[in-house]
């Protein structure tokens, strides 16, 4: 059986996102090559990740196991379908196409191949809390061509339960073809060791107002004027120039430049350091499918604050592994703050208990296995 997956893999593990859940799935596939000699399954993966990679294939230390890198032309939202049907026919033929974005799905279901796609956002959510016009018109196109994709997909695997209420309420009332396969998460998170507590307070993601940074901003000042000591840390690239410009107007504001760090985007050795030191995480999104954030900092052991919206509240045991909270209730934020770091029990508590259940549910090896067994169903 040959399945190609098109997705946006790197050979080093990316910071975040797509990308990341595309090398942690190829990780949990590797550990599962006995698997694939076994059953006669070969993967292929088929990634535009980059514009540094030429056309190359690339056979792992697996031999069930390739890459294949393609250069794509840009814009690739335009020409995508054209640009994958020409590098699926050079791959050669394939009994099951798994791809991971919707140009990808769309092109499998044009060309009569059958295909599986994994939904990493929703994008009809995600386009009222986007302020540049050239992304709005880019998650309207998306949504379209999703409704089309979607009746003749062979399976929708959805990475959270919310997926299936949005599925239904937006694209189709049939929701027979999902299957709930969360993301999974690369043993470099599980392996952190954490350091002891110095009430950093970390928050990942891309700066833009979808993901909500102000609100922390707010909640720090509130810990500010109570005289408990902390430091916020932002890591990840700036999305959105304006809102990034208001972030620092409000830090300022406030007076908090010594008790704020803006790394931009770090290396992923850096994220893991900052696990490792962090009391807890912070995320006050006000839309988010499934975030990576919330199960890469389970998974090294850290408590999670986060938004009671959308996917997050299927992700956190409200009360066991982290807090959920309201993203606009700055004093229960804060609060919520205040007792992990003055709690240290419970935080520890919280974060061994975090830990747990982020392995059993999100392993790479586990994830793996419940896509091959889905890959299976449909060879015939």
């Amino acid at each position: 059986m040959r399945v190609a997956i098109l997705c946006p893999y790197a050979e080093n593990r990316p910071y975040g996102g797509v990308a990341g859940v595309a090398h942690d799935t190829i990780e949990g596939f590797k550990q599962l090559h006995s698997r694939l000699e076994k059953e006669d399954i070969h993967i292929h993966v088929l990634s535009l990740y980059g514009s540094s990679y030429s056309m190359c294939t690339k056979i792992t230390e697996y031999s069930n196991i390739c890459m294949h890198y393609f250069k794509p032309l840009y814009p690739f939202s335009f020409f995508g379908d054209l640009q994958y049907n020409a590098y699926l026919r050079k791959i050669g033929p394939v009994n099951l196409l798994h791809s991971h974005d919707i140009t990808g799905a769309c092109c499998g279901v044009l060309t009569s191949r059958p295909t599986i796609l994994t939904l990493h956002g929703i994008t009809w959510k995600e386009r009222n809390h986007s302020f540049q016009l050239s992304q709005k018109i880019q998650q309207n196109i998306d949504t379209i061509r999703l409704k089309f994709a979607y009746k003749r997909l062979q399976r929708l695997i959805a990475i959270s339960p919310y997926v299936y209420d949005e599925i239904y309420s937006e694209i189709s009332t049939d929701t027979k073809k999902l299957t709930l396969i969360e993301n999974p998460v690369s043993n470099i998170f599980f392996d952190v060791k954490k350091a002891k507590y110095d009430n950093l307070i970390l928050y990942p993601g891309v700066i833009n107002p979808r993901k909500n940074q102000i609100g922390a901003v707010h909640a720090l000042n509130i810990l500010q004027r109570s005289d408990i000591d902390a430091h916020l840390v932002f890591t990840g690239s700036v999305g959105d120039s304006d809102y990034y410009k208001k972030l620092v107007n409000t830090i300022e504001s406030y007076g908090l430049q010594s008790k704020v760090t803006i790394t931009g985007q770090i290396s992923l050795e850096n994220l893991t350091e900052f696990y490792s030191k962090a009391s807890l995480t912070l995320l006050l999104s006000r839309q988010e499918t499934a975030p990576m954030v919330v199960s890469e900092s389970m998974a090294t052991g850290t408590p999670v604050i986060a938004s009671n919206i959308a996917g997050i509240p299927y992700m956190i045991n409200d009360g066991k592994t982290g807090f959920t909270v309201d993203p606009d209730a700055i004093p229960q934020i804060a609060d919520k703050i205040t007792l992990l770091l003055e709690d240290k029990k419970l935080n520890d508590n919280m974060g061994k208990t975090a830990k747990k259940e982020a392995y059993t549910r999100w392993n790479s090896k586990a994830i793996a296995n419940e896509l091959l067994d889905i890959y299976v169903s449909h060879s015939s």
